[in-house]
This record gives C-alpha cells, structure tokens and sequence, in this order.
C-alpha cells in the first residue's frame, strides 16, 4: 500500500510539473460566450461563462477538452474545462483591431514631430549640399592654384637659378677685373719707377757729363795760357 501511495504521489508530482512546462497561451474564439465547466464533459457543473477573447493559460488537453486557467480579469486564476473547438491561438480579432487602432493612434501623435524632424533632416540635408558644393569648388580652385603655382615655381627656379649662374659669372668677372686692375696698377707703377731711375741715371750722366767736360775745357784753357 505504502510502495503504491509513492508511485501516485510522484506520477502526480511528474504530471504537475509537465503542466507547469506545458503550460501556453490560448484565447476564446471570436464567435460568442463559451462555459468553463469543472470537468471535461457537458454534464459537469458550470463554473462561469468565458467572454469571447479572453486570454487563457492552457494547463491540460485530450479528448476534445482542455483545462484552462483565466487570465487577466477579476477572475484571474479560476480553473476548468473547456471544449478545444472553442479555443484558439492566434491573437482574436478584436484585440488585434484594438491594438492597431492604438498604434494608429501612436503613430498620428508622433507624425508631426516626425515630419518636423524630417524637414529639419532636409533642410540640414540641403545645407550640407549647398556646403559640400562650395567645398567642392574651394578644392578645385585650391587645386587649379596649386598646378599654377607649382608650374610658376618650376619657372621661378630656373629664373633663379640662371641669375645665380650670372651672378657667379658676374663675380667672377668682378674678380678677374679687379685683379686686372691691380696688375695694370703695378705695371703702371713699376713702369713710373722704371721712368724715375731712367730720369734719375740720364740726369746723373748728364751731370757726369758734363763735369767732365768742364773739366776737359779747365783743362784746354789752361794749355792756352
């Protein structure tokens, strides 16, 4: 007796913890007012009557009959039976069009705010275009500067470096001139020194000269007398 009250008790327990995990969501059809019977057959009492949409938690099914748990009202946790063809799991139609009429309704309440934010969108969209533009054209102008300047540096250096050339050429020639000069004003020098001594030694032999020839005629004019 002992050995079969455990195996009730936990086949019971097993069954229990399978309806727990079974356990879905199933609501009443669209169609009318259903019974919620205490068990699974039309002779078993009337517990209430469930309105059509009424959102059930689904414990139990077999046999043309599921046990079913209410949901969300003032009866919630009420227990019984109902028969399967009354039962669905697709959300009824009523509280699909009351759900799209609140989206709806969400969606007419944020529309203004959206399409302010949309012309804000393009009118940033038409500032960043018209920004982009003028970037666009600073860039080609900025690009057209820069082949002109590039093609004005490449003539600038060699204007710079052909004056630098004639500017090494010029000193060069300054320096050739100035050596020139100096050695025209050593020759002039050395050709006045040269003019000097010559003046100097004409002068000396002509006083030589003429010493001894005074003397040659001191001489004759003593033989006369």
């Amino acid at each position: 007796m002992k050995r079969f009250l455990c195996i009730w008790v936990v086949a019971m327990g097993v069954w229990g913890l399978a309806s727990v995990c079974w356990a879905k969501t199933v609501y009443v059809t669209d169609v009318f007012e259903i019974t919620l019977r205490t068990g699974p057959s039309i002779e078993n009492k009337i517990i209430k009557m469930v309105s059509s949409g009424q959102s059930l938690e689904l414990l139990e099914s077999g046999e043309g009959w599921s046990r079913v748990r209410i949901q969300g009202t003032s009866q919630d946790g009420v227990e019984g039976w109902v028969l399967d063809r009354y039962l669905m799991q697709r959300l009824p139609w009523g509280s699909q069009v009351k759900s799209l009429k609140e989206e709806n309704a969400l969606v007419k309440e944020k529309l203004p705010r959206l399409e302010k934010q949309l012309k804000t969108t393009l009118q940033k969209e038409q500032e960043l275009e018209g920004a982009l533009k003028a970037s666009t054209d600073n860039l080609k102008r900025l690009e057209e500067g820069y082949e002109t300047l590039k093609n004005e540096s490449s003539e600038y250096l060699e204007l710079k470096e052909s004056s630098e050339k004639m500017t090494a050429a010029l000193e060069t020639s300054e320096t050739k001139s100035r050596q020139l000069e100096k050695e025209n004003e050593r020759l002039r020098s050395s050709e006045r020194n040269r003019w000097f001594i010559s003046g100097a030694l004409v002068l000396i032999c002509g006083l030589v000269i003429g010493l001894i020839l005074g003397k040659q005629q001191k001489k004759r004019k003593s033989l006369y007398y």
